[in-house]
């Protein structure tokens, strides 16, 4: 796999040390911005984990300037503690090259030896905070009659 990369305002890339993105930690991370002075994007082959992130937003001046983080597609962003709005207002933008439409959204309110929720509240809720992305509990007697009724691909 081609290494991520980071390229400044004149477009030169400056290839960035394998596994960086996955394992590096701030030090690493600072010598490769040191390396690259005037880098505005970082292209991320691969995934762009939330350590990754912090240690990034560690590693950079405050002074500096706004810094594109591109990866292929929302699936390999990883986020948990921050989402991407928190990283925008400190100067990490983060791009994906292939939006990914949300075309469903499947839930199963039974955990397994354990608890289980109101399925109706809980679509109920999703579909509030979804819009107009459909909501189905794969364990509702509903979400089988549409499962008949869908064409087959």
């Amino acid at each position: 796999m081609p290494a991520s990369l980071l390229v400044g305002a004149d477009y030169e890339p400056t290839e960035l040390a394998p596994r960086l993105v996955l394992s590096g930690d701030p030090e690493q991370i600072a010598a490769a911005l040191a390396a690259s002075p005037g880098a505005r994007w970082l292209i991320v082959r691969g995934a762009l984990p939330e350590s990754f992130l912090a240690g990034l937003l560690r590693a950079r001046r405050s002074d500096a300037q706004e810094l594109a983080l591109v990866v292929a597609d929302s699936t390999h962003v990883f986020l948990s503690e921050r989402g991407p709005a928190w990283y925008r207002r400190r100067g990490l933008e983060i791009y994906v090259l292939e939006p990914i439409a949300l075309e469903a959204v499947t839930v199963n309110p039974v955990a397994p030896q354990a608890h289980s929720f109101d399925s109706a509240q809980m679509r109920q809720r999703l579909a509030e905070a979804l819009g107009d992305v459909p909501v189905f509990d794969v364990l509702h007697a509903d979400y089988r009659s549409v499962e008949r009724a869908a064409p087959s691909i």
